[in-house]
This record gives C-alpha cells, sequence and structure tokens, in this order.
C-alpha cells in the first residue's frame, strides 16, 4: 500500500497540479465563461464578502469589566470606601479602571 491510499486526507487545492484543480472545479486558465458564471451565481449568490456589524468602542470597553475578579474588586472599593477607607477605595477602583 502506498502513502497516498492509506491517507484518508485530502490533498489541499495549493498542493495539487493546477490542471488538475482546474478540472475538479470545472473551469479553464482562461476562467468561467459567461454562461458558467451566470449558472454558479444563481446557484451560490453574488460573488460578495458579508459585511461584519463593528462592534462600538464602549462596548468594548464595557466588556472588560464582565469579570469575577473585576467585580471582587469593585466589592472590595465599594466596602474600602463604607468602612471610611478612602485611599484604599479609590486605588482599587483605579486599578480597575486601568485594566480596563
Amino acid at each position: 500500500m502506498n502513502a497516498q491510499q492509506g491517507s484518508s486526507k485530502e490533498v489541499p487545492f495549493h498542493a495539487q497540479p493546477a490542471g488538475h484543480v482546474l478540472s475538479s472545479l470545472g473551469s479553464q486558465p482562461d476562467g468561467l465563461s459567461q454562461e458558467q458564471v451566470a449558472t454558479k451565481q444563481q446557484q451560490f449568490g453574488p460573488n460578495r464578502l458579508t459585511t461584519q456589524l463593528l462592534e462600538p468602542l464602549w462596548h468594548k470597553f464595557l466588556k472588560q469589566f464582565h469579570n469575577v475578579l473585576i467585580y471582587v474588586l469593585l466589592v472590595a472599593a465599594t466596602l474600602s470606601w463604607l468602612i471610611g477607607r478612602w485611599t484604599d477605595g479609590v486605588v482599587i477602583f483605579a486599578v480597575v479602571l486601568i485594566n480596563g
């Protein structure tokens, strides 16, 4: 048994000879004919990249605070303020903001 028969993986397109790839895709070196283009567009839709909605910067910033450790630090800062340790609370809160 040779190495190709024992392998269940397909050889990627970039590693195959150009003629083999063209024939397996039903194309030719000149490209597709207008009829083939129309058929493929009807079958697969237009050749366009999908656009992704960009996440707003403020939303990315707020997501940085969605962490259990951040919640613990915010509770610690609040408790520090409640017991009169203003400096400790401010420092803890500043660390949370810098981390964000």
